[in-house]
């Protein structure tokens, strides 16, 4: 079973780098909220939580988004499974809330 990290980010809070390995468990809260960025700036989510992990359905599997508000699901992304991540925390100014963005490596 992959190693679970959890990880707690405030809007205000020194700007993160985070590698994330394909197939860990990945849990980021965020007391304050935050705006998780869709796609190419496409469109954004506000929740307090996203856990990134491999889910495995069947014979599908991903790195699956899971992005909650107070426990429940607001949206949910996917990426391939054997991609590594590069996830930048950071803050955004304008809406007073912290900000996750992705690439894929």
């Amino acid at each position: 079973m992959a190693e679970e990290k959890h990880i707690e980010f405030n809007y205000g809070d020194v700007e993160q780098f985070i590698q994330y390995k394909a197939g860990e468990n990945l849990e980021l809260s965020f007391p304050s909220g935050v705006i998780f960025f869709v796609g190419n700036n496409e469109g954004m989510v506000l929740c307090n939580k996203i856990r990134v992990y491999k889910e495995e359905m069947g014979e599908q599997v991903h790195t699956k988004f899971e992005l909650l508000q107070d426990n429940n699901i607001v949206g949910v992304f996917f990426e391939e499974p054997d991609k590594d991540l590069q996830i930048i925390l950071s803050s955004d100014d304008t809406m007073f809330k912290a900000v996750f963005i992705y690439n894929v490596m």
